[in-house]
């Protein structure tokens, strides 16, 4: 099992529309084969700044996800909501 964080910085008054594309992003990802779970956070001395942690079966699961044309569509959709690029942190257990 991987655990995957995605931090991401949302852009000045849009994170309510951010939350509506990432819930609809997390809905259709709860289907794919290899997740497992997941959650979003906000930093709560920066609300802007997001995380979203999950569990994957394997890397392969997750990368598989990351380069598939639906995931690059989603965030085609997200994008103009966030400030910056995100930053992604893959971890296994030690």
């Amino acid at each position: 099992m991987i655990r995957v964080i995605i931090e991401r910085q949302i852009a000045e008054d849009l994170e309510q529309p951010y939350q509506q594309a990432v819930r609809q992003m997390i809905q259709y990802t709860v289907r794919v084969p290899g997740f497992l779970s997941g959650e979003t956070f906000r930093d709560i001395r920066n609300p802007r700044h997001r995380y979203v942690i999950s569990n994957w079966r394997s890397l392969e699961d997750f990368e598989r996800w990351w380069h598939s044309a639906d995931r690059k569509r989603m965030m085609m959709d997200l994008q103009p909501f966030l400030d910056g690029p995100e930053k992604v942190h893959i971890l296994e257990h030690a």
